[in-house]
């Protein structure tokens, strides 16, 4: 039987996210099939393996494979990946590399850009300088005022915060937000916010015959409209060349916006999607007759080559 651990928590800021991701795939996994146990990273970063404290260099003899639920900071930026690696654990998800660049918005949008793939427009403060810190803040605002409209979107670039953008609908509130950045010496992206449709896609690797399966875009506003068809298809297009060319690993989610225009922008990228009862994957799955019983044995033979 093989030895699963899904491993959740964490000492970032997805930290229940995660608790529900680990929940669900502990709760489904067929137990006729895979022998699971619950690893816990708890927000002090003390390992945990069915309730005990652990020494997580000991995994290596009682697991043969980590389902990662570890969403955010540490889970996702590539620095678990290099520790599961060192110590010889193979594990669902994304290698440290391809890791670390979806984690850091930044590095992200300049790949991307590499890719020919359109982002919203930015601009990236990575040092605030030494100057008033009143005046420094004055000048960024009114070079995104001039290009772009509001509402922006701040997005912190810094260990330990992980993903998520402050929304500043006015220059007032703008202001508010890069003030923090500038005292914290955080290094920070503004971007404009695109309006459009809101989806998600999702891709697999070696799954159905395909080395990359990409799934039906899902949108995820809260009123929902039809999807042209060349519409899901150029979605679906994208996500399987942002998955090949960035080595996301077993599986991923890509989230863009369409614009009224047509255009498909790219927001984010999570190489450990979500998987809670009510995530977007099920959707997906659903869509092509799948299940969780199907992926989650796919995913585990890829993680350990079987």
């Amino acid at each position: 039987m093989i030895r699963v651990g899904v491993l959740r928590g964490g000492t970032g800021n997805q930290y229940e996210r995660s608790l529900e991701t680990g929940a669900y795939v502990l709760k489904n996994l067929p137990k006729d099939t895979y022998e699971v146990s619950d690893i816990f990273l708890d927000r002090d970063g003390v390992w945990h393996m069915n309730g005990t404290p652990l020494d997580h260099e000991k995994l290596m003899r009682k697991v043969d494979v980590i389902w990662n639920a570890l969403h955010g900071f540490y889970g996702e930026d590539g620095k678990l990946q290099q520790l599961l690696e060192n110590l010889g654990i193979p594990y669902i998800g994304a290698g440290p590399l391809s890791s670390a660049v979806t984690m850091n918005s930044k590095f992200l949008k300049d790949h991307l850009a590499k890719l020919g793939v359109q982002t919203p427009r930015g601009i990236y403060i990575e040092d605030w300088g030494t100057d008033d810190a009143e005046e420094t803040v004055a000048a960024v605002v009114a070079a995104t005022a001039k290009k772009f409209s509001p509402p922006w979107i701040v997005e912190p670039i810094a260990k330990g915060i992980g993903k998520g953008g402050i929304t500043a609908k006015t220059r007032a509130e703008l202001v508010t937000v890069l003030s923090q950045m500038h005292e914290l010496g955080m290094p920070a992206l503004i971007e404009e916010a695109v309006l459009g449709k809101n989806v998600s896609v999702s891709s697999v690797a070696d799954f159905r015959g395909e080395s990359v399966y990409t799934f039906l875009p899902i949108q995820t506003d809260a009123i929902r409209t039809k999807l042209q068809s060349a519409d899901s298809q150029a979605l679906q297009n994208l996500a399987k060349k942002i998955h090949q060319h960035m080595h996301l690993g077993h599986y991923s989610r890509v989230e863009a916006i369409i614009s009224p225009k047509g255009n498909i922008y790219v927001k984010n990228i999570e190489t450990i999607p979500a998987f809670d009862k009510v995530s977007d994957l099920h959707h997906s799955l659903a869509q092509v007759g799948s299940s969780f019983k199907e992926f989650a044995k796919h995913l585990l033979g890829s993680a350990i080559g079987k």
